[in-house]
């Protein structure tokens, strides 16, 4: 069954359910896999706080946080958001 995926952020913590596997985590910039897609996490002080593909969730450190992108489209900035 798939598993549609969401993401939650509270205080330093990015959580996302649905993930699939994590392709890459640097200190800028992490990618996470879903089914049928990627999502690219930026910032900075990124580190994986938990993993656990089996239950297809990714918790995610962060010092901060910049933009989110899904697939290699559309791009969501979280400066636009909180000017």
């Amino acid at each position: 069954m798939e598993q549609k995926w969401s993401l939650k952020i509270e205080h330093n913590l990015l959580t996302v359910c649905g993930v699939t596997n994590v392709d890459s985590v640097f200190d800028k910039e992490a990618t996470l896999l879903f089914t049928d897609g990627k999502m690219t996490v930026k910032g900075t002080g990124l580190t994986v706080a938990k993993l656990n593909v089996e239950d297809g969730i990714a918790i995610i450190k962060f010092d901060n946080l910049h933009s989110l992108q899904f697939g290699g489209g559309e791009k969501f900035s979280f400066k636009k958001l909180f000017k």
